[in-house]
């Protein structure tokens, strides 16, 4: 969990000429989730009564999809309010800046075009260091979360709940070419 909040973290530092470093964090991340998740998927059955496995994992599956819906719906609501604001904070400067009159309808040079083009990349990459900084929030709540979880080691023995056939384990005894039983 700290791995993934390092590196979403580290990803609000990626600008347009850093994309391997946002690559390499988002891969990373990706893969410190994915960990995380199939931890959980993987624990959450030894952790309680057998008759209670299909109960709990449709719940673990249905707090996944929740806190990824909050998430998504925080992370799109941060963007667009940040886009807001850095569209007209680094978009317009730059193409008045560029030669475009303010108050023109004019066609844009492609000086105009591409200074726009360049201001809005930072737009968008100063949006998305926020959001990327508020996955952090999300991070360390997940870390308290995992800080205040239980040793699941007591529930790994050798106790099996229920066989799936008959009472006893019965040796299949399989014939060989030359009539030998193999066990």
């Amino acid at each position: 969990m700290i791995g993934l909040v390092a590196f979403v973290g580290g990803m609000a530092g990626a600008t347009a000429t850093t994309r391997s470093l946002a690559l390499a964090f988002t891969i990373i991340a990706s893969i410190c989730l994915g960990y995380v998740e199939n931890v959980a998927f993987t624990i959450a059955p030894f952790c309680i009564p057998a008759k209670d496995i299909g109960l709990a994992l449709g719940l673990l599956g249905c707090v996944r999809s929740s806190v990824a819906s909050v998430a998504t719906a925080v992370f799109v609501s941060v963007l667009n309010n940040k886009l807001e604001t850095n569209i007209l904070k680094y978009v317009i400067p730059a193409a008045t800046d560029a030669g475009l009159p303010a108050s023109s309808t004019a066609r844009a040079s492609p000086e105009i075009i591409a200074a726009a083009s360049a201001a809005n990349q930072v737009a968008y990459t100063e949006s998305f260091k926020i959001v990327y900084l508020s996955g952090i929030a999300f991070g360390a709540v997940g870390i308290v979360a995992a800080l205040n979880t239980q040793n699941s080691e007591q529930f790994f023995n050798e106790e099996i709940a229920r066989k799936l056939h008959g009472k006893e384990v019965e040796k299949k005894v399989a014939k060989t070419v030359d009539d030998e039983d193999v066990v």
